[in-house]
């Protein structure tokens, strides 16, 4: 209990720090999470908890949820309702058939069946199937196959199909040979979109009015939803491991026996837990306010 307090401590402050710094200080996020991440694996009821430098996470034992947080990330076999995380170099393979999947990273790679699906990271490459999409990114690349699908980010290129209706707010869209919309096309941009098949450019509804540069070029009517989705993971992650991490560390300074001792480490849990509890009721107002918006989208 000891071990897993002062790890999810350790793994609390760097999900802070990276709630507040990911647009601007991603290398220094991976270079803190090699460093200093631990290696835990706990499980709570039908949910599994996952945190490491580098994982492969498999379908070893009969859970609904699996929450993760690490460096280098590869998911295989995984057929459960929920996934949730974040890390530097997330892998999802074919083999995985999950409802709901909210990811945070830099560069993500996705196969496999979803239901519905929420990433934001640097580059995104989804080539699996699901209903429903959005993606928060910088360079974001559709190869996949789904019925309806809201891209957001600097460069959008589609080479999949898209059953129904399909949204970007992008710098530049490009739509391949290999592309196939069958439904509506919003485009938000300021340029006009790259098209390299038969897509008639009158299916093509753009919008040139109504964008703002938020970190990338987000249309109004989405940018609050799409950035509650985006980061939302982190919220609950860090309100998690805060919880659990105060706790445990009261329990050890508890049990001290020497009165000089059990002095100074209340000083030193002073310390630890003022920005601490600061940032974990920041994240706890913002995990439910990520919970009221997921239930709109969920439901």
């Amino acid at each position: 209990m000891k071990k897993i307090g002062l790890c999810l401590i350790i793994c609390m402050s760097m999900l802070t720090q990276t709630v507040f710094a990911h647009a601007n200080s991603s290398e220094e996020i991976s270079s803190e999470i090699d460093n200093k991440l631990p290696t835990v694996a706990v499980q709570f009821g039908k949910t599994k908890l996952n945190i490491g430098n580098e994982l492969t996470l498999l379908q070893d034992e009969e859970y609904t949820s699996i929450l993760f947080a690490g460096h280098q990330i590869q998911i295989a076999n995984l057929n459960v309702k929920n996934v949730l995380g974040m890390g530097d170099a997330i892998q999802l393979l074919e083999e995985n058939d999950c409802d709901n999947v909210l990811l945070v990273g830099e560069a993500i790679e996705m196969k496999g069946q979803y239901n519905k699906v929420y990433v934001s990271g640097a580059n995104v490459v989804f080539e699996g199937q699901s209903d429903v999409l959005n993606i928060v990114g910088e360079t974001i690349e559709l190869t996949g196959t789904v019925k309806t699908a809201s891209l957001t980010g600097d460069t959008v290129v589609i080479s999949g199909t898209v059953t129904g209706q399909l949204k970007i707010a992008a710098n530049h869209v490009e739509f391949t040979e290999d592309a196939n919309v069958e439904g509506d096309i919003v485009i938000w941009s300021e340029n006009q979109a790259t098209v390299s098949n038969q897509l008639s450019e009158d299916r093509i509804t753009y919008h040139h009015e109504d964008v703002i540069k938020w970190g990338y070029w987000l249309p109004t009517s989405l940018s609050i939803e799409m950035n509650w989705i985006a980061y939302g993971s982190l919220m609950v992650l860090t309100m998690l491991f805060g919880t659990l991490g105060l706790l445990s560390v009261r329990r050890i300074f508890s049990n001290v026996k020497r009165k000089a001792w059990r002095f100074v480490g209340l000083q030193v849990l002073i310390s630890i837990s003022v920005p601490l509890i600061c940032a974990w009721g920041l994240s706890t107002y913002m995990a439910f306010k990520w919970l009221t918006i997921m239930t709109m989208y969920l439901s």
